[in-house]
């Protein structure tokens, strides 16, 4: 339909969506994967993450269906990832638009929530325990 847009100097990288070129610039990022281990508390992204999913790696569909907690799995996997996958250019290279499976949410979230359940049981316990040992004949705890 159009001509095909000559491509410019100094390419990087490129594949069929993006072209990086130019000089390399130092720009702010934020550093998700730092703190993406917090995600994992989060109960929905727990099962999110443990359902699986088709492969979507297939590079001939440009367009894939996906559901409530496979969007959830997908977001969460680039928090992980971090700004180097997040930006389509970044370090002057191309970074994939599909995300693969990589090392799971789902089991560092269900031991930081059952750590979370064992703390809150035990102050219950130590809040709810009798507060005497053995008490002398005679002595009554109200």
């Amino acid at each position: 339909m159009y001509p095909p847009q000559p491509l410019p100097g100094e390419i990087t990288d490129q594949n069929d969506e993006y072209v990086c070129y130019g000089p390399l610039i130092e720009q702010r990022a934020a550093r998700s994967e730092r703190v993406a281990w917090m995600l994992a508390m989060n109960p929905f992204v727990v099962v999110a993450d443990a359902i699986p999913y088709p492969d979507r790696t297939d590079t001939t569909q440009d367009y894939y269906s996906t559901g409530f907690f496979e969007s959830i799995s997908h977001g969460a996997r680039y928090a992980q990832a971090g700004p180097e996958v997040t930006y389509p250019c970044a370090n002057g290279k191309v970074s994939p638009k599909y995300l693969e499976k990589q090392t799971p949410f789902w089991p560092l979230g269900l031991g930081l929530q059952l750590l979370v359940t064992a703390g809150i049981l035990a102050l219950g316990w130590r809040a709810l325990r009798t507060p005497a040992g053995k008490l002398p004949r005679g002595t009554r705890v109200a």
